[in-house]
């Protein structure tokens, strides 16, 4: 299951309220039609990423601007299914908050993650299960891109799973964005095995389909999943958050969930 949630517009603003149940967010009450509508999808077979049986995981990602300040929301989030690899953009964590903090709400987790140290925001974090082995390979933080290619090893019998999880900050220059994406594709084995790439581009998908960076996928074999628009105001809506996949990795993706930003 790939799940593309995000809470940018949720939590940034002050004193948000859920758009469902009209009450404070972060709104986790059981009588909430937005948290029962998660609940029911994430537990969902039909939703499955591997279609022909259950697989060892599923993939949830999450746009969350500030890691720390939401860490209960997610436990409670994981609570109801421990199967989870988290891909989490925008952590706003540095090297005052170690692993053992964030490890301490979810036992049984690891986490590798990327800080942003020269100011605040940005960041990378995965928080996947310990029956679950996921090695770095590549990893680079700039003012153009920030990226985490990790190997994700889930059964012995199929090669590992490549993902590489993108945050372009916003307002950069999207050349030197292209040039350090197409550095590390070109140094990495993105045909041989099962790849995906998702993440925070900040380009609107629905307005600018064609652009250097989608190009730049395009020329390395991948192809475009729509997830349909993953940040929505009251007027207006965007697809800023991006997937991508190679052929690999293609017969692997069942079903896609957009959950509404409203939770």
């Amino acid at each position: 299951l790939v799940l593309i949630v995000n809470n940018e517009n949720c939590f940034y603003k002050s004193n948000p309220k859920c758009l469902k149940c009209n009450e404070p967010l972060p709104c986790f009450s059981r009588n909430c039609p937005a948290f029962m509508e998660l609940k029911e999808r994430i537990n969902s077979n039909n939703y499955w990423l591997n279609h022909s049986k259950k697989p060892k995981f599923k993939l949830l990602y999450l746009n969350i601007c500030s890691f720390y300040n939401k860490i209960h929301d997610l436990k409670k989030l994981l609570l109801e299914d421990k199967q989870y690899i988290v891909l989490i953009n925008e952590t706003w964590l540095n090297s005052t908050i170690s692993n053992y903090e964030i490890l301490y709400y979810f036992p049984g987790y690891l986490i590798r993650r990327l800080d942003r140290e020269y100011s605040k925001g940005g960041g990378l974090l995965i928080l996947y299960h310990n029956t679950i082995e996921i090695l770095i390979e590549n990893s680079l933080i700039t003012k153009s891109i920030e990226l985490m290619h990790v190997s994700v090893s889930y059964t012995s019998k199929r090669k590992p799973l490549q993902i590489l999880l993108l945050y372009r900050p916003p307002g950069c220059n999207i050349v030197n964005t292209e040039i350090e994406l197409s550095s590390l594709l070109k140094n990495v084995d993105y045909s041989s095995f099962p790849f995906i790439i998702i993440g925070d581009i900040n380009i609107d998908l629905n307005k600018k389909y064609n652009n250097i960076i989608n190009n730049l996928f395009t020329t390395y074999g991948f192809s475009s999943i729509k997830i349909g628009d993953t940040r929505q105001a009251k007027h207006s809506s965007t697809s800023i958050d991006w997937l991508f996949s190679n052929n690999k990795a293609l017969k692997f993706i069942n079903n896609i969930n957009n959950i509404d930003t409203s939770i």
